[in-house]
């Protein structure tokens, strides 16, 4: 039985591919998003009931994108960021 929809918003490629992973294990359905400016209509289109959202990303940040989708968003959403700073 599938559960909670989730989307990526990651741009490394490893790390969004090892959440997804950890999550399908779990038996999330998960979907992956890489370009900040494909962002906020892939939470319009897909509709998850989680968002894990990176803050560095190309085309539109993370701190842009939560703003944009807190229009109309209200579940949950994740940021989950790694920098070398």
């Amino acid at each position: 039985m599938t559960k909670a929809k989730i989307l990526i918003i990651e741009d490394d490629k490893e790390i969004s591919r090892l959440t997804a992973m950890y999550l399908e294990a779990e038996n999330y359905h998960t979907q992956i998003v890489t370009d900040g400016l494909k962002a906020v209509s892939s939470v319009q289109h897909y509709q998850p009931e989680l968002i894990i959202l990176d803050l560095m990303l190309p085309g539109l940040d993370g701190i842009s994108i939560c703003k944009q989708v807190r229009e109309f968003y209200f579940h949950p959403i994740l940021v989950l960021t790694a920098c070398a700073d």
